[in-house]
């Protein structure tokens, strides 16, 4: 096994190198953080070897597991480096190690539980062929997520629902599935590795506010395996996204129409803050109930779009159900709001670039 700089370990599986891609086609380096995922992680590759795309690289990046994973890597058929960071790191540090020896023209950041379609490759290469001005790209999960249970099922759904319905010029960037140009993300150097979490938002913030161009297709499209539970994605919506989105959004004094921050959204998380409230104050105060009936005809009629589409794919009782998993959700991102503006206000520019503990560096 090679010595790499820092502790850093890494091993070749496979051919050193792939087939040489066509003349004129840019070199894709895949690169994947892994901890302790090594199930999800045969999947992945499974799923990469299977959609074979002359001129890539494979770059899995263990940022400390416990399980052995060299056992998954060298079974899947795949021409790959493991690297193995020394310490527990958390995502961003891993996937930058993993650009620091990429040799591919475009980077794909890939999460190890997701699966690529057979025409994810092509698809994202013929994004950059069309229009020369793009610099990234990211895609979406497609409809049909692995985990059969509620939550698991919603949660990806929802996922999924927003990037199809979001605007293509994006203003933020996603590590599950999206690639960008080498020399673009050395220029801004990578990801930061001293966020709690969003530094794929912040990455691509940071693109899209220098002027270049990333866009959202929801065409290019992984297959989520994720299970979540109801706990898991309400910690994930409050401590790893909702709180760091709200202080990296307070930042930038800047609030960009897209995604999860667009005006509907936005609009739909007040709602169901008034809606609460004015359902605490009908217990005390009769005339409020009528308040909060109108706020949560409002809330429905405003998010109809999103109950059709878990109804169309799922069912009507799957709907019923996910409008209040929904509810919930929308509830979670505005107690994210005050907490994360709280915390902004009180501790400013100062704690935005502190180290976070390990607990906080898990995967969301």
């Amino acid at each position: 096994m090679e010595q790499m700089l820092g502790s850093e370990t890494d091993e070749l599986y496979g051919s050193e190198l792939e087939p040489a891609p066509p003349a004129a086609a840019p070199r894709i380096s895949i690169i994947i953080p892994c901890y302790n995922s090594a199930v999800e992680l045969g999947h992945c590759l499974a799923a990469l070897a299977a959609s074979h795309h002359l001129g890539t690289e494979c770059i899995i990046v263990d940022d400390g597991s416990s399980e052995d994973l060299h056992p998954v890597v060298r079974g899947s058929g795949l021409s790959a480096r493991l690297m193995r960071m020394p310490t527990r790191s958390g995502s961003a540090a891993a996937r930058n190690m993993g650009a620091r020896h990429a040799t591919g023209d475009i980077l794909l950041f890939l999460d190890a539980d997701v699966c690529v379609q057979q025409d994810t490759l092509p698809l994202l290469l013929d994004c950059f062929a069309e229009n020369p001005e793009i610099r990234a790209v990211f895609g979406s999960y497609d409809d049909c997520p692995s985990a059969p249970d509620f939550h698991s099922q919603f949660r990806n759904l929802l996922h999924c629902y927003i990037h199809r319905t979001s605007q293509r010029h994006a203003h933020t960037f996603w590590t599950g599935c999206g690639a960008v140009y080498r020399d673009v993300f050395e220029q801004f150097g990578g990801f930061d590795e001293s966020m709690i979490g969003m530094n794929d938002i912040d990455f691509g913030g940071r693109l899209a506010q220098s002027g270049l161009r990333i866009d959202l297709r929801p065409d290019i499209q992984v297959q989520h395996r994720k299970r979540w539970t109801f706990f898991s994605w309400v910690e994930t919506d409050l401590v790893l996204r909702g709180i760091p989105w709200t202080i990296l959004l307070l930042r930038n004094r800047r609030v960009p129409n897209t995604l999860n921050v667009s005006y509907r959204y936005r609009v739909s998380v007040g709602l169901v803050l008034l809606f609460a409230l004015t359902c605490a104050a009908a217990l005390f105060y009769r005339p409020a109930a009528t308040t909060a009936a109108v706020t949560f005809i409002a809330i429905l009629t405003l998010n109809l779009r999103l109950y059709s589409f878990l109804r169309n794919r799922r069912g009507l009782a799957f709907a019923v159900a996910g409008a209040g998993a929904h509810f919930v959700h929308l509830l979670v991102c505005g107690l994210s709001l005050i907490c994360g503006s709280c915390w902004f206000a009180l501790s400013g520019e100062r704690n935005l670039g502190q180290k976070p503990s390990k607990t906080l560096l898990e995967e969301g």
